[in-house]
């Protein structure tokens, strides 16, 4: 358990950081819109939109890690059920789907 954690968390610090880079130097730009207030908008869209693609990322890839490993062994034992599994793994890549939609409508709003 202990292992799992420090793998989310690795997971987390290094799909967060960049985003966070991003969003400082697009806010460097923006500082002279704080007086007005619309800065302060721009940069909560920008740091919504890379915090919802990178949790929802790491969600997919949590995800398709469990369901990854049960899905080759069924594959293994019944080749038949292989079209079923494939669209439940297609259902955990869904969260990732998710959160890059999440992530263009909120970088499009700022």
């Amino acid at each position: 358990m202990e292992r799992r954690m420090k793998k989310v968390l690795t997971s987390l610090t290094l799909t967060l950081a960049p985003s966070l880079y991003l969003w400082a130097g697009e806010t460097a730009s923006q500082v002279a819109n704080l007086s007005t207030g619309g800065g302060l908008y721009d940069m909560g869209a920008l740091l919504g939109a890379g915090v919802s693609v990178g949790l929802g990322c790491i969600g997919a890839g949590v995800a398709l890690s469990s369901i990854g490993s049960s899905v080759v062994g069924a594959i293994s034992e019944k080749p038949e059920l292989m079209g079923r599994l494939l669209i439940i793994l297609g259902l955990g890549e869904a969260l990732a789907i998710y959160g890059l939609v999440m992530g263009i409508l909120l970088w499009i709003k700022a």
